[in-house]
């Protein structure tokens, strides 16, 4: 209060002095309760302890006009970029995310000056605290580098494309590395696990010693040691992960087997009585809802080839290990995956099930096309 104000309350007597003490309480009160919540526009970074692996994740939030907000997320040591979140929710303090395709939520409390939230980040079951910090300068996905970076050099060994299989019991998995050594010493490359659909995982570290070569994938949790031979056109080596080790012969692969993408004649259709097409359907496992797309095609000797992709996760063009169509059963593996979907061509559509793990879920699929398959709902 001012001074003339300090005055006039010297004067009155007690019982208005109580009174206006408790309008002030009731005051504070209300304007506590009316304040704004704070603005959560803008990048926030956390970084998340998975066992070993540390993963930093960036969400770049946006406000609507209505004031509610939008947002996407980087996993940034996965290769992970503009991963869509269904909710960014705010009460007062309080925000709530889900991803429902990655089984994902979080629950956590922003600070007074809005430059933190704090909170649990619950994955498939399992929960782990994180703490994302509001930043101007949010870490980035490096963009993908020419297809001249990876050219093979006499001076550089270890720079080109390298491609080896990991046998895992009754699965075998396909790893695709690309590696460039900008200048001495300076590498930087990522990896495929083909059979998996996952693509561009950032490799974190590479060290070379000639003949030993040493390369590090943190955000799986990954490692794989060789030694360099056969006129640098291999590297005989392990691959190390959750603990156990893997035999793993790498060999130089040609860039153009891999980059050349399978037309979409491959999948034409051909009649509602055979398999060949693209075929959407959504996948509801245990509430969390996946639109996959598969894509079937019949080679010239009559037998099948397929892969998929999980529109919502992001994973594309995962090979089937075997297709299967007689008398309108249909039946597709992923060996890598141990998945497999068994069901029935009728009428035009694909009625069945989708089996992984424990699980066994109704899936029906309907013909489609490539541009409205890739259409967010």
């Amino acid at each position: 209060m001012n001074s003339s104000h300090t005055k006039i309350v010297l004067l009155i007597t007690f019982s208005l002095l109580c009174a206006l003490a408790a309008g002030l309480l009731l005051l504070r009160q209300l304007g506590a309760k009316h304040r704004l919540p704070p603005n959560l526009q803008g990048f926030w970074e956390g970084t998340m302890a998975v066992r070993d692996i540390q993963l930093r994740l960036v969400l770049k939030v946006e406000r609507t006009p209505a004031g509610g907000y939008t947002a996407t997320m980087d996993s940034v040591d996965q290769g992970g970029k503009d991963i869509p979140i269904s909710t960014f929710a705010q009460s007062n303090h309080t925000v709530w995310i889900a991803l429902p395709q990655l089984k994902v939520t979080f629950k956590g409390e922003a600070n007074a000056l809005a430059t933190e939230i704090s909170g649990e980040w619950r994955q498939a079951g399992r929960g782990t605290p994180i703490t994302f910090q509001k930043t101007t300068k949010p870490p980035t996905i490096a963009g993908p580098l020419p297809a001249s970076a990876y050219a093979r050099r006499a001076d550089a060994p270890l720079q080109g494309h390298w491609k080896g299989t990991i046998i895992t019991g009754p699965a075998s998995l396909r790893l695709r590395f690309k590696i460039t050594e900008a200048a001495p010493g300076q590498f930087r490359g990522t990896m495929d696990s083909l059979d998996q659909g996952a693509r561009d995982f950032p490799i974190t570290s590479v060290e070379f010693a000639a003949p030993t070569a040493r390369l590090a994938i943190a955000s799986i949790g990954g490692q794989f040691e060789g030694a360099l031979q056969n006129e640098d056109l291999e590297i005989d080596g392990l691959w190390r992960q959750a603990g156990r080790d893997f035999k793993l012969l790498l060999k130089r692969a040609d860039p153009l087997e891999e980059e050349v993408p399978v037309s979409e004649d491959a999948y034409a259709f051909v009649s509602d009585t055979e398999l060949p097409g693209l075929w959407q359907g959504t996948l509801d496992a245990n509430g969390t809802l996946l639109r996959l797309l598969f894509k079937i095609g019949k080679a010239s000797d009559g037998s099948y080839r397929a892969a998929m992709d999980s529109l919502d996760q992001g994973a594309k063009n995962i090979p089937a290990t075997s297709v299967s169509f007689t008398n309108g059963n249909v039946k597709l593996e992923w060996k890598a995956m141990r998945a497999l979907f068994h069901g029935q061509l009728e009428n035009g559509r694909l009625t069945g099930f989708w089996q992984q793990g424990a699980g066994d879920f109704p899936l029906d699929l309907e013909r489609t096309n490539r541009t409205a398959a890739a259409r967010a709902p």
